[in-house]
């Protein structure tokens, strides 16, 4: 799940929406600068706000924020690569 600029929030299904994870396990999702949730669209196609900060909820509704995710999403929004910062390869 994202929070973005002006208060909007927006979550989405990670992988296959069967992601399972045993206690101490740890599950990674590549964003780069031009994939899908790093923006809110409104509904009728406008730009509303951009990323700020991202947590996951678990099965029971508890939300964790995602470790340094403020602070990784400023980064790759700030480049000036055409492609953005390499986030994966």
């Amino acid at each position: 799940m994202g929070n973005y600029e002006g208060g909007y929030s927006y979550g989405c299904t990670l992988g296959d929406g069967l992601v399972k994870l045993n206690e101490g396990d740890f599950y990674e999702e590549r964003i780069g600068k031009y994939d899908g949730m790093m923006i809110h669209i409104g509904e009728h196609g406008e730009l509303n706000a951009m990323l700020v900060d991202l947590y996951v909820e678990d099965t029971k509704g508890k939300l964790y924020t995602v470790k340094n995710s403020k602070q990784n999403i400023s980064k790759v929004l700030r480049s000036k690569h055409p492609l953005s910062v390499r986030t994966y390869s």
